[in-house]
């Protein structure tokens, strides 16, 4: 769909999977190896939420709870995000604790739409 010109928006790739994956693995350079194949993003949009918030948003949202959607095991990965998003190019924070409208604005702006 690239090659086609088609613009693709996905909510994990390669630095998630990295991210969650340093959870419980501790060789970061082996999750960076198998990851390797992947298609860099143009743009990686990082909405930063305490995980106390996000916990908060999946019981507001949902009657139950992911693999990874504990509040200890949200700031391991927090913590890998800030640690591996340097190493990415076109990595792009964003507070993900404003409204809703105010995130979007903040993506369009970001993505110049």
């Amino acid at each position: 769909m690239l090659k086609k010109g088609v613009s693709i928006v996905c909510d994990r790739y390669v630095l998630s999977t990295i991210a969650f994956g340093a959870v419980e693995i501790s060789d970061y350079q082996w999750l960076k190896d198998i990851s390797r194949n992947f298609v860099l993003p143009d743009a990686t949009l990082l909405l930063k939420v305490r995980p106390k918030i996000c916990i908060q948003r999946i019981a507001e949202d949902r009657h139950h709870f992911e693999l990874f959607e504990r509040e200890q095991t949200l700031q391991k990965v927090a913590i890998n995000y800030e640690r591996f998003a340097k190493e990415f190019p076109g990595v792009m924070w964003i507070d993900g604790e404003k409204s809703p409208e105010e995130v979007f604005t903040e993506v369009k702006r970001l993505l110049k739409y």
